[in-house]
């Protein structure tokens, strides 16, 4: 066998194993799932009038845990990105911001369509209950889910256009 056949024949790996920045990029998703859901839920606790504080320590303190260790992910994978622009393209950081942009889309339009469905039953006269409560809950999600989705469109449009 010559060498170029013995190079189509070689083994691929089934595994593949992420950088270190690529396992910092895999946290810093995790952290900002954790921050994003708790905030969520802290808000539309208070929206729909639960302020006991049993209801709110769950969420508060999942707050407090995994938003500062976001930020700190967020700055520290930055300045490495911007000590080196190369790492910006990095594999392991492209699939995390891709995941997250997939979930943060599908959240919104689950949460569009729950909502929709919610004012037809409105209309309807088959839902009793606070509208406002539920309308405002419902934007939460979105505004939330948006706000993701939005800074990692950005993000990732603005590296293909060469602006970043």
């Amino acid at each position: 066998m010559d060498n170029e056949s013995n190079k189509s024949q070689a083994p691929v790996p089934v595994v593949q194993v992420l950088s270190v920045s690529g396992l910092e990029y895999a946290m810093q998703t995790l952290m900002l799932a954790g921050w994003s859901i708790s905030l969520v839920s802290l808000a539309t606790s208070l929206i729909n009038g639960s302020r006991e504080f049993t209801t709110l320590t769950y969420p508060l303190s999942v707050l407090l845990v995994t938003l500062p260790l976001f930020a700190w992910l967020f700055i520290r994978l930055r300045r490495q990105e911007a000590a080196n622009p190369a790492q910006k393209l990095e594999a392991s950081r492209r699939r995390f911001a891709q995941l997250t942009q997939l979930v943060s889309f599908v959240v919104s339009v689950v949460t569009l369509i729950s909502l929709v469905y919610y004012l037809m039953q409105i209309i309807s006269n088959e839902q009793t209950g606070s509208v406002w409560k539920h309308v405002a809950s419902y934007l939460v999600i979105l505004v939330v889910a948006k706000a993701i989705f939005l800074y990692y469109w950005f993000e990732n449009h603005s590296m293909k256009w060469g602006k970043k």
